[in-house]
């Protein structure tokens, strides 16, 4: 169960939208999406090891960070198969919040339509209780 309470949630609160880092409810503005990345976030983690910027991916495919791959003494078949591998994990690159922390690009296209969909239309003054099972339907139903 994710508990929507002010005082106590049970979800680590993240800060992108709005300045207040409270948890928020019942209205569709900036409080709400960042309880909705919050959420989301908590119920589909970033792995620790994921690539989180450029030169991460560089990295983890043993390039030197900043080198074009035309600088590299590669043949054109291992260019384009390190340039396919580079691009496919850019794709994937997470999302670098205001408050610096990092979440998935699933994440990051679902908050609006969560936040729409589960937070707007609660009643913003009194606690609510979300059950997993209802939110891990309504995300694997999503397109990818």
């Amino acid at each position: 169960m994710i508990h929507l309470d002010r005082q106590c949630p049970n979800f680590p609160m993240l800060r992108h939208h709005s300045t207040s880092g409270e948890v928020q409810w019942g209205y569709a503005g900036a409080g709400p999406a960042d309880t909705a990345l919050s959420i989301l976030h908590h119920l589909l983690p970033l792995p620790a090891a994921a690539p989180r910027t450029h030169e991460d991916i560089a990295q983890q495919l043993g390039m030197p960070v900043g080198a074009d791959l035309d600088e590299l003494d590669l043949d054109h078949e291992s260019r384009e198969r390190l340039d396919n591998q580079y691009f496919d994990l850019a794709e994937q690159l997470p999302v670098r919040l205001y408050d610096g922390s990092y979440v998935s690009k699933r994440v990051w296209v679902l908050h609006q339509p969560f936040k729409e969909h589960f937070l707007a239309p609660l009643d913003q003054d009194r606690s609510h209780t979300l059950d997993v099972q209802d939110l891990h339907r309504w995300i694997a139903a999503q397109p990818q």
